[in-house]
């Protein structure tokens, strides 16, 4: 039984044109061609056919398709498949670090309240430890273009390991430095790691624990803020330990008339 190109096509749902570039590459080529140019098929050539159809639906490259059904057997083809496998775990894990990216991201913008600027709201929350590149800043009468070269090198050290700076950022001042009132006295930036990455060089460790908290607007070396929150926890009587970390929300892409500076939450844990 023969069928036209048109019939051919319409049977795979593909159309005249795959068929015709299909023929040009030599992946699979029509029984005859009539004085007119006119292509035709054969009814035995449905199961070849039927077969490139299914490996191109799984995104399997015509290339290797060809090369393939040129020397098709049980081995070559589990071989194939399994190689599309791996292939497609490897997207599915590409994929999936993209989601999480998304969903942290996300999660700083939805815990970005504004509304929690004003007055001396504090609140508690439990972090899970966290893996952060400590970028020392290199003199403690900081500027925003001193800040700007230490998220170099914190990106820098980032992209050497393989990884991006999708975690977020942020700084950390020394509690010895807060307590002798010099709180940037060895502070710096950080780079917030990806769970279950390999040691970054120049990595420190944040405790997981619950911390005590607040939202304040502020470049990380601006000091009006952490006086306020130390101030704050010294009235109170707030029993704390450790590091003081800002984690920066809302960064200079979301500067307005109504948010002048970067939108930051203060953290320290509870001791």
């Amino acid at each position: 039984m023969e069928f036209t190109i048109g019939k051919m096509a319409e049977l795979h749902g593909i159309s005249r044109q795959t068929l015709i570039y299909y023929d040009k590459i030599g992946l699979f080529r029509p029984t005859r061609v009539d004085d007119s140019g006119a292509r035709y098929y054969d009814s035995s050539q449905l199961p070849f056919l039927r077969e490139i159809c299914f490996l191109k639906e799984q995104n399997v490259p015509l290339k290797e398709i060809r090369k393939n059904m040129e020397s098709r057997n049980r081995d070559s083809a589990m071989l194939l498949l399994k190689s599309q496998i791996e292939e497609i775990q490897i997207q599915q894990d590409a994929l999936e670090r993209t989601r999480q990216a998304l969903l942290s991201r996300l999660s700083f913008y939805q815990k970005a309240d504004c509304d929690l600027l004003q007055g001396d709201s504090l609140l508690v929350e439990h972090l899970e430890k966290r893996r952060a590149v400590f970028v020392k800043w290199p003199q403690e009468d900081m500027t925003v273009d001193l800040l700007h070269m230490c998220y170099v090198r914190g990106w820098e050290k980032l992209r050497q390991a393989g990884l991006n700076m999708d975690k977020g950022f942020g700084a950390v001042m020394r509690r010895s430095s807060l307590e002798a009132d010099q709180p940037l006295n060895r502070a710096g930036s950080l780079f917030f790691i990806p769970e279950g990455a390999p040691p970054v060089d120049g990595e420190i460790v944040i405790p997981e624990g619950d911390y005590l908290c607040m939202f304040r607007c502020g470049m990380p070396y601006k000091l009006n803020p952490v006086y306020e929150f130390w101030g704050l926890i010294a009235r109170r009587q707030i029993k704390t330990s450790g590091d003081l970390i800002s984690v920066c929300l809302l960064d200079t892409t979301f500067h307005s008339e109504h948010l002048k500076e970067d939108l930051c939450q203060l953290q320290i844990m509870l001791a």
